[in-house]
């Protein structure tokens, strides 16, 4: 039995970790819920990593995309995950908490931005 309890431990570390890598996913090819689960579970995991304080659950993300039209990324499509507080509790002076940008052809967040005003680039 313990046998079977440690190579089961060892199966889930490895599965983790591989899901940890950070594979890259087309949102294209999903469908509008798996893309939409996946949006808001990447800006999640990359909030609570980069700055956790600005992670708020509050209400239900707003996603939204856009496609570049200048500069070297003219024609990528951008997804937007915008995380809201709750206005009653606290203020900033952006009306979210945090905001994540996420490309379309690879899955991956690239930049940040929290409601004090601050942001960080992360690829």
């Amino acid at each position: 039995m313990k046998k079977v309890l440690l190579l089961y431990s060892l199966l889930q570390c490895i599965i983790f970790a591989s899901l940890a890598q950070g594979s890259e996913v087309n949102l294209k090819s999903l469908t509008v819920k798996g893309r939409n689960e996946h949006l808001i579970n990447t800006a999640k995991k990359t909030v609570i990593h980069y700055n956790k304080e600005f992670y708020r659950q509050h209400g239900k993300p707003k996603i939204d995309s856009y496609e570049i039209t200048e500069g070297d990324h003219r024609g990528r499509r951008v997804y937007t995950v915008t995380f809201y507080y709750d206005k009653q509790i606290e203020q900033m002076p952006l009306n979210f908490a945090s905001k994540v940008y996420i490309w379309e052809n690879t899955g991956k967040p690239f930049s940040i931005h929290y409601g004090n005003t601050m942001g960080q680039n992360i690829e």
